[in-house]
């Protein structure tokens, strides 16, 4: 009777303390309690936690997060459960509690890649009756169960990720205040101790190898995290010496912020009025022996407030093991060495009442935010350790000082990483890149891939240049007006290379090929200016310009400047060009001499000059045979010669007025990247 007596009550208090747990068919397992949840802002996620934690609470969901907080925080829950029970838990963590520690042992366990954490929870039931088989009354006792709790994590940041690591160890105690001695002879009746060890993991990945598909932009708000809790487990003594374990509990999860203005296209201009507005979601898989797999799911709004200095955090969950679902909202208040946090939740359950939690939390230290990794990065005496810094400020993307950690990594990093790194920020770098893109892929005839680049790249460009200040230089104003010549923007790409007050050959080469693409006699201007600087056998430009002269020059028929001009190409023979340009696909063989000679011919005959243009088309033959007019010109060259020799001008006329419409098909800026 007296065994009965204890084993009653210890199923009374279990079945009231875990109200939100019989449900899952764990009820009764050592160490129930542990598996409570503590924090408001856990329990209003529907305790999908354990990739989020980056509070007071990581003591207890997992230990690696710790890290993740910008201040030291102390935080208290207090809740009033059923049957006179109660749950509290009071937690502190220090997060790179010494940052200028020297010392190499100091450094290594409170160094500035540690933090430190003390926690306690406890369940409380009081005003138990003990009485004897006779009901003889004997009194009141209380029972308890509390888990003392020091975590420890550090990290490692590298271009990979940011991987962090953390243990909790922890005492449990058990006991039965104010239980009559007569009782107390019963085995396993009185106190009892014993010790755990928790660990846990979060990953943050940034140029990791499965996840540089993923721009950065939205690869950076993903943290992965899993703990084990109890991997060293626990027990009590129980009756007749008969030690029970508490079960090892693997969890593991991923949260992710959205930040709402960077998934709203550009188009919509209310996007810019969000700021910061982000919604955080989180999701958690939980497994133990005695109980069905846990699903856990959570998201959080983050809404700040500006004019009041707050902001508002509501916040909803639900899960399969305990709560049907969960409501609440938090407050913070930031100022500039502390800041105030109040958590509220409310949680159903589809048997038992609703259970109200609030938190109170304190934040002190001065903020270790993206600004303090920045003013430590560039630290003189720092110097080692700047990347590692830069990459905590990309950690907290985004923020105002990403442009200057960018820069510094970018000066080492690969160009695959550069280009991540800087389709972060945007900005002039950012837009080379893409136009050297989209210079290859035209390059590798990837006309549809080389059109996209460049109108991203000028995408990048235009911010500066639309300013009431032009901020470009000379030389980026010329990329800008590639890149949107290359998009086909021809009108834009003429406004832009107009407004360059001292243009160099490229500048007027592009200027004429813009003007070309417009059919617009200044191309005729723009091609004369480029040709007149240098030499056609020292520059590709003036090649293409000296070319790209005679087409603009035939165009409007001026036949006999158009053939000096080809006549002055042709005079530097066999010009090859190089790998910068040609950048068009017409150019792919890298020469430019069949061009010029297929044009000349054809323009002498529409200058009349039929004799002449006959012959300087076989000689595109004869001296090109397997460049791509010297093809064209052994397809033709048959019947040119039969009307020659007919004197049938008329169909010579024709020929060339064919064989010239084909050339420019192929050679006027509007096709000549999309063919």
């Amino acid at each position: 009777m007296k065994k009965r007596m204890i084993y009653s009550v210890v199923i009374a208090l279990l079945i009231a303390g875990t109200r939100s747990l019989c449900s899952s068919g764990d009820a009764g397992q050592p160490g129930a309690f542990l598996r409570y949840g503590v924090g408001a802002r856990a329990m209003g996620m529907g305790r999908a936690f354990v990739a989020i934690a980056d509070d007071a609470s990581a003591v207890y969901w997992n230990p690696s997060c710790m890290l993740e907080a910008e201040r030291a925080e102390l935080s208290s829950m207090y809740s009033n459960l059923y049957y006179d029970s109660r749950y509290a838990y009071i937690g502190l963590i220090l997060p790179r509690l010494l940052e200028s520690a020297e010392n190499p042992w100091l450094r290594w366990f409170f160094g500035p890649d540690v933090s430190w954490g003390v926690g306690w929870t406890g369940l409380s039931m009081v005003g138990f009756e003990q009485r004897t088989r006779y009901n003889e009354y004997l009194g009141q006792f209380d029972m308890g169960e509390n888990a003392w709790m020091l975590s420890w994590a550090k990290e490692r940041v590298g271009q990979f990720g940011i991987l962090r690591a953390g243990i909790t160890y922890k005492i449990i105690n058990q006991q039965f205040t104010g239980l009559n001695n007569h009782v107390m002879t019963v085995d396993g009746a009185g106190p009892d101790w014993s010790n755990g060890l928790d660990i846990g993991l979060t990953f943050r990945p940034i140029h990791a190898p499965v996840f540089r598909v993923v721009s950065l932009k939205y690869l950076l708000p993903l943290q992965l995290g899993m703990s084990i809790q109890n991997l060293v487990q626990p027990g009590w003594d129980k009756v007749e010496g008969a030690s029970h374990h508490f079960p090892r509990v693997y969890r593991y999860g991923f949260s992710y912020r959205f930040i709402l203005q960077d998934w709203i296209p550009e188009a919509w201009n209310f996007r810019y009025k969000l700021g910061n507005m982000a919604v955080l979601f989180a999701f958690d898989r939980e497994h133990y022996s005695g109980a069905d797999a846990g699903t856990y799911f959570g998201m959080e709004g983050q809404i700040p407030i500006t004019a009041l200095n707050v902001w508002l955090l509501p916040r909803f969950g639900v899960n399969n093991q305990t709560e049907g679902r969960s409501l609440g909202f938090g407050f913070s208040m930031p100022f500039s060495s502390a800041a105030f946090k109040l958590d509220y939740v409310h949680t159903s359950h589809p048997v038992l009442e609703g259970d109200t939690r609030f938190c109170l939390s304190v934040q002190f230290r001065h903020p270790q935010n993206a600004g303090h990794f920045q003013k430590r990065a560039h630290d003189a005496s720092l110097s080692k350790e700047m990347l590692r810094y830069d990459h905590l400020v990309l950690s907290k993307y985004p923020n105002e000082y990403l442009e200057n950690a960018v820069n510094d990594i970018a000066a080492t990093a690969d160009r695959p990483y550069e280009k991540r790194l800087y389709a972060l920020v945007g900005g002039m770098r950012h837009a080379e890149l893409l136009l050297e893109d989209a210079n290859l892929l035209l390059r590798k005839r990837d006309i549809v891939g080389a059109r996209r680049k460049a109108l991203e790249s000028s995408r990048a460009y235009a911010p500066n240049f639309l300013q009431t200040e032009n901020y470009l230089t000379g030389d980026q104003m010329i990329d800008y007006g590639e890149a949107l010549i290359i998009s086909g923007k021809m009108r834009d790409a003429v406004t832009v290379l107009e407004e360059i007050e001292e243009p160099t050959i490229r500048a007027n080469y592009l200027l004429g090929t813009g003007y070309q693409g417009l059919s617009d006699s200044r191309a005729i201007e723009a091609f004369n200016s480029a040709v007149n600087q240098v030499k056609p056998d020292q520059n590709d430009l003036v090649a293409l310009s000296y070319l790209g002269w005679a087409e603009s020059l035939v165009k409007d028929k001026q036949y006999q400047p158009a053939m000096m001009a080809l006549s002055s190409l042709l005079n530097y023979n066999a010009i090859e060009l190089g790998e910068d340009y040609p950048r068009f696909p017409i150019f792919e063989d890298h020469y430019i001499q069949d061009d010029a000679m297929f044009l000349m011919g054809i323009t002498q005959i529409m200058a009349k000059n039929y004799q002449d243009g006959v012959s300087t088309l076989y000689k595109t033959l004869r001296y090109y045979p397997v460049l791509t007019y010297g093809e064209t010109s052994n397809q033709l060259i048959d019947e040119l010669t039969i009307a020659l020799e007919r004197k049938d001008f008329d169909r010579l006329d024709t020929l060339a007025n064919d064989m010239l419409l084909s050339y420019y098909s192929r050679h006027d800026p509007s096709n000549r990247f999309f063919e």
